[in-house]
């Protein structure tokens, strides 16, 4: 992962200033996936507001998950499937941004 990226992300998740949500990448009421996070630091501009007041669009992917390709661009390189995986059941499961971000600055 490029590290500019990823010290970025771990400061993101740790500032407090994403509220943390569960289930898609960024809800309506702008809650967060720790992967969501990571899509609005690196292109906030590609959101694409849903039309009928549901969860707001990824463009490089849904609004619950990043497409493959994307992952590869995010994490400059070295955010695999199987790791952006990891993290999801992570933050679904109820870790906090802090904890991801402590397993994310140990493993990647």
């Amino acid at each position: 992962m490029d590290a500019e990226i990823k010290a970025r992300w771990l400061e993101a998740l740790r500032s407090g200033r994403y509220k943390q949500g569960k289930y898609r990448l960024r809800t309506h009421d702008d809650q967060f996936c720790c992967l969501g996070v990571l899509c609005d630091l690196v292109e906030p501009e590609r959101w694409i507001p849903a039309e009928d007041g549901g969860e707001p669009v990824y463009a490089h992917g849904h609004s619950h998950f990043i497409g493959f390709p994307a992952l590869d661009m995010l994490g400059g390189g070295g955010l695999s499937s199987g790791t952006a995986s990891t993290l999801i059941k992570l933050n679904d499961a109820g870790a906090s941004f802090p904890e991801i971000a402590d397993y994310i600055e140990a493993n990647l």
